[in-house]
Order: structure tokens, then C-alpha cells, then sequence
């Protein structure tokens, strides 16, 4: 498991999307985002942006992230998606993308 610093992620169960301007451009399997107030530009590929775009439609917890995505994709057998979405969330939290539901 990957080591990540203690965040809001410790703390909170639901997560949306931050209401901000941000311009998403998808092409194919990667997406561009453009975040208009900080002028940053994020490069997801296919599963963060899947993540991203559900955050945008409402607010999911882990655990309905996942279901989502399985209901999606095929993953190998022994991939720890909780894992892995919990390391997305985390750098999206970093990036001021999304924010806590409470």
C-alpha cells in the first residue's frame, strides 16, 4: 500500500467535485482539465477521468466510486481498486478538484 500524508480523506466519507470553472476536454482515453482560476492543467487517462466526471455529476463515497467503475470496466483479478481510487482522490484533494461532502 501506497504511504500517503493524512488529509481530509481521513476525515470525511462523501466527495464532489468543486464547484469552479474547470474546461475538460477528452480525447479518446485521456482527458485535459483546465482549471480557469488557478490556471493549472491536469492530465488524467482513462480511470481518474471517469472519476473526475462522476465527482462532477454528485457526490460518492469510496465505496460507490467502485461500484460504479466495476460496473464500467473489467479489472485483473487481485487489482485493489479501493486503493487505487483512495490514491486519486487524494492527488484530485491536492489539486483543490474536489472537496468534502458533509
Amino acid at each position: 500500500m501506497t504511504s500517503r500524508p493524512h488529509s481530509a480523506l481521513d476525515r470525511f466519507d462523501r466527495w464532489t467535485a468543486r464547484d469552479l470553472p474547470l474546461h475538460i476536454y477528452r480525447h479518446d482515453e485521456e482527458w485535459v482539465c483546465f482549471q480557469a482560476r488557478s490556471g493549472d492543467t491536469h492530465l488524467f487517462d482513462l480511470l481518474p477521468g471517469t472519476l473526475l466526471e462522476l465527482l462532477r455529476e454528485g457526490a460518492f463515497s469510496s465505496g460507490e466510486l467502485a461500484r460504479e467503475l466495476r460496473a464500467r470496466f473489467d479489472f485483473e483479478e487481485g487489482f485493489d481498486l479501493a486503493e487505487y481510487i483512495d490514491e486519486v482522490l487524494w492527488k484530485f484533494e491536492q489539486h483543490a478538484l474536489i472537496r468534502p461532502v458533509t
